[in-house]
C-alpha cells in the first residue's frame, strides 16, 4: 500500500552518480546512518561503503517528536536488507 511521503524531511541531498553508484552497477553497498547528541545538540552522519557522504546538525525538534520503530523507506527499487538498530538506551539514537 503506498502510505506518501508525509512526516518525512529533508535533511541534506547528495547526488550518488559522482560517486560511482548507479542501479546500473547492480553491486552491492552499505549505507550506514547514525544520530548522536551531545548536550541537547543532535547531529547526523550517512556513509556508503565506510565513506561519509554527508553529515549536518538535525533540529532537535525533529528528533524529539520520534516515536515508533526504525525503518527504511524504498521507493522504485529491489532490495535486500540487513538492518541493524542501536539499543535504545545506549547513548546513540
Amino acid at each position: 500500500a503506498d502510505c506518501g511521503a508525509n512526516g518525512y524531511v529533508v535533511l541534506g541531498r547528495v547526488p550518488l552518480k559522482p560517486l560511482g553508484i548507479t542501479a546500473a552497477t547492480q553491486k552491492t553497498h552499505r549505507l550506514g546512518a547514525s544520530v548522536t547528541e551531545t548536550a541537547g545538540r543532535y547531529s547526523g552522519e550517512v556513509t556508503i561503503d565506510g565513506r561519509r557522504i554527508w553529515s549536518g546538525r538535525i533540529d532537535a525538534k525533529l528528533i524529539s517528536s520520534i516515536n515508533g520503530p526504525v525503518g527504511i523507506r524504498s521507493d522504485n527499487g529491489s532490495f535486500i536488507f540487513k538492518l541493524f538498530v542501536s539499543d535504545a538506551g545506549s547513548s546513540s539514537k
